[in-house]
């Protein structure tokens, strides 16, 4: 996956950084949610090769990094790719 961070790297139009990030569904669809750290909710999902990143209902990514059979995604991949960070 690392070659496919560096090719696929997109930083959304505003940094976002989140806390209370869960996975929700760890496969097929790979997904998370939480909160952004000005409380808005965040929903992130990869299903047919597609990460996609929501806050508040808005999208703001949108990138086919996988193949269309493509679904599962770690955390520390989903976050590289997308520039998301996490509260600490």
């Amino acid at each position: 996956m690392t070659d496919s961070i560096t090719r696929f790297r997109e930083i959304p139009r505003r940094m976002i950084t989140v806390k209370g990030l869960r996975i929700t569904c760890f496969a097929c669809p790979s997904q998370w949610e939480g909160i952004t750290d000005d409380d808005q909710e965040v929903y992130i999902r990869y299903r047919w090769g597609h990460l996609s990143v929501r806050v508040s209902g808005t999208k703001i990514f949108s990138r086919q990094i996988g193949n269309e059979y493509d679904g599962v995604l770690d955390t520390t991949d989903m976050l590289a790719i997308t520039g998301i960070r996490k509260s600490e």
